[in-house]
């Protein structure tokens, strides 16, 4: 069968997308399933279609070679082949080449090239090209040509450098080539003085991200993807193998070092993007490591940036259907707002797996383009990832008003947010959120649904996995639970949440907490409504079954938590102060309970009820005897009771009952014969059936 080409990858990852992002409930861990596959199918077609880079997994590993596999079966070694197409005459360099393919040193003059036969990676030498020219072009049956950066210790500045540099990008473009960058080891590094504008289809590949460095020493964008044509897209360029650094605080404020705009099926492919924010920031300079607009497709995999002043992988205003896989954040900083280590905002289908974020602010942030574009982001799928350090795990917000939130966001809980300084992840607005990720050890609430700007839609469904938060024992008590609400509208907990505190000196008060939003100039002071809890798994040193771990409101009429239901399983009768509707099932027997009026007005829907052995005294002709009681617990004055003997009655007794006071059932005999009857012990059971009204 064919290989697709890489338009088909494209579409697997959109359907990949939508797989996912378009479930819900229990079709999420299928969704999951789907698009974890899908992108597996993408990885695995690449690998066997184009470019595709040979390394360890770690990110520090240089790549030692590249493999141009497309169907190719390498360099052709006859020489009447190669003159029939052009091209040099590889038949001299045969004898650099041992029976098994492996690489032999050859004339140290010479420069060394990366030849394929179709599966095996060969390092070949062929000679070096005049001082300043663009490379040397090699062609290779089924496989594009060579157009190779080098000779740059010979020319004489930076400007000379971006010239050849700028000419042998040009000169692939035109002639369909493969752009190879210099190895470090024989070659000065690429000092860039101008951006690099990309028109038409290029794949730029180096030898690894250690190995072929580009130095930007310009305040723009260094590889720049851009038509600036919003309908004439650039198609099919490549990047791979190689580091882009900025460490004398040049960069693009309000721009990326590398930048795609409307670029179509791009592929960015372990590519490090390298700078020193504390320079940036001194000469004023907001830089982004890799971005992506204007309706830019494709796949960003294996790629690290380090020391930005903006948000490090910033999937923006546009993009579409964009795959972000195992990339790595780390060191992002500015003195004037908080810098996210991936930034998903005015896009749409963008599919998250295997990121890391270290020691940046915010880890990952999903949220709107404010004015004046005033973007919405939707159906953003983040699939699995770790999160570590900084302010906030994960931040899903807005900049713009209720009718453009972020839309059909689905965090899933293989999504790990550890160590940070105040929230494992904070909700302050969108609509259709599932917010289900892993939350270790942060400072403050696990997770935060804060509606305080009204911002937040009525669909909200947060099941995380919180071990452990509140370590910040000097906060305020609803803000070291492991979910606390605010204001909010809103919003599903179910069995799936698990909330435990696994401190050996417990730092967690309450599972779920609510307080109402403060009323401000434009908003009305709201508590949470429609909240519906059902059975999270809870537990730890302090949050025992015992206790109440619901904190929703106080005993006064004023509850936080103003409608909703909640069904929770606990040991101890309620005592909770939840809405009217809401179960709660006590004991070992999970013995239900109704909230029939608010607050702590808990009935048992259910009948109840005691046996008891009774030896009513002599009952003369005619009479009653109430001298009998019976403890019941649970029974309420005015609930009905029913009496039923567990032997037959000598003829004439009738046996009732009323509850006289709490916990009290008081027996009624009652004599309707002419004489008197005094009946030996018998017993009975007595069932309570509590009013609901």
């Amino acid at each position: 069968m064919a290989t697709p080409d890489g338009r088909q990858f494209a579409d697997d990852a959109v359907t990949a997308a939508v797989a996912g992002v378009t479930s819900k409930g229990s079709d999420a861990e299928t969704a999951a399933a789907t698009a974890n596959s899908r992108v597996a199918s993408i990885d695995n077609q690449e690998n066997s279609s184009f470019l595709h880079a040979q390394s360890t997994s770690s990110f520090e590993d240089p790549i030692d070679s590249v493999t141009y596999a497309k169907g190719a079966k390498g360099y052709s070694l006859d020489a009447a082949n190669n003159a029939a197409n052009g091209t040099v005459n590889m038949s001299s360099f045969a004898g650099f080449l041992t029976t098994g393919g492996a690489p032999v040193s050859g004339d140290t003059s010479l420069q060394e090239v990366i030849l394929a036969d179709g599966s095996n990676p060969r390092v070949v030498e062929v000679p070096a090209v005049p001082v300043g020219t663009w490379g040397k072009k090699l062609v290779r049956n089924g496989m594009l040509p060579l157009s190779e950066v080098t000779n740059l210790g010979n020319l004489a500045d930076d400007d000379e450098r971006t010239e050849v540099f700028r000419d042998a990008m040009n000169a692939a473009i035109t002639q369909g080539a493969m752009m190879l960058l210099p190895h470090r080891d024989r070659e000065v590094p690429i000092r860039l003085t101008s951006r690099m504008e990309i028109t038409s289809p290029v794949q730029i590949v180096g030898h690894g991200r250690e190995l072929s460095i580009i130095d930007c020493e310009h305040d723009e964008i260094v590889l720049l993807i851009d038509k600036n044509d919003a309908q004439d897209p650039v198609p099919g360029v490549r990047f791979a193998n190689f580091m882009v650094r900025s460490l004398n605080g040049f960069g693009r404020t309000d721009g990326g070092l590398i930048q795609a705009n409307n670029a179509i099926d791009w592929r960015c492919i372990n590519v490090a993007v390298i700078a020193d924010n504390n320079q940036l920031v001194l000469r004023g300079r907001d830089t982004n490591g890799i971005s992506t607009s204007n309706g830019t497709t494709g796949i960003i995999r294996g790629c690290v940036c380090d020391g930005l002043t903006k948000p490090l992988f910033y999937i923006s205003s546009h993009s579409q259907n964009m795959v972000v896989v195992d990339c790595y954040a780390r060191n992002g900083y500015n003195d004037a707002f908080d810098v996210p280590g991936f930034f998903f905002a005015g896009g749409t289908g963008t599919l998250a797996r295997g990121i890391v974020s270290e020691d940046c602010p915010v880890g990952l942030q999903i949220s709107t383009i404010g004015a004046p574009t005033n973007l919405p982001t939707r159906d953003v799928r983040v699939m699995s990832g770790r999160l570590e350090g900084g302010k906030v795990g994960i931040l899903i917000g807005s900049q713009t008003d209720i009718t453009i939130q972020p839309t059909a966001i689905r965090i899933l809980p293989e999504v790990v947010c550890t160590g940070q300084s105040e929230y494992g992840a904070r909700v302050t607005a969108g609509d259709d959120l599932d917010v289900h990720p892993t939350v270790e050890l942060c400072q403050f609430a696990g997770v935060f649904l804060d509606n305080a700007s009204g911002l937040l839609g009525e669909n909200v469904r947060c099941d995380p996995q919180v071990l452990s938060a509140g370590l910040d024992t000097t906060t305020s008590t609803w803000n070291r639970s492991a979910i606390a609400m605010r204001g909010v509208q809103a919003a599903k907990i179910s069995e799936r949440a698990k909330l435990v505190d696994t401190q050996d000196t417990p730092t967690m008060t309450y599972a779920v907490a609510a307080l109402a939003r403060t009323a401000n100039a434009t908003l009305a002071e709201t508590r949470c409504q429609n909240i519906d809890i059902r059975n999270p798994q809870i537990g730890g040193q302090t949050l025992s079954p015992n206790d109440p771990l619901v904190q929703i409101g106080t005993a006064t009429a004023a509850m936080n938590l103003q409608t909703g239901y909640v069904e929770y399983k606990r040991f101890a009768a309620p005592s909770l102060n939840l809405p009217q509707g809401s179960m709660v099932y006590a004991g070992q027997a999970r013995t239900p309970y109704l909230n029939v009026g608010g607050g702590t007005d808990w009935r048992r829907p259910l009948p109840f009820g005691a046996n008891a052995t009774v030896d009513f005294p002599s009952i003369a002709a005619h009479s009653d005897d109430t001298s009998i009681t019976v403890t019941v617990s649970g029974a309420n004055v005015g609930d009905s009771v029913k009496v039923t003997p567990l032997a037959p009655l000598t003829a004439g007794l009738v046996v009732d009952g009323y509850v006289s006071s709490a916990d009290t059932v008081t027996l009624i005999a009652t004599n309707t014969t002419a004489g008197a009857i005094d009946e030996p012990s018998r017993g009975f059971f007595v069932q309570v059936t509590q009013r609901l009204v």
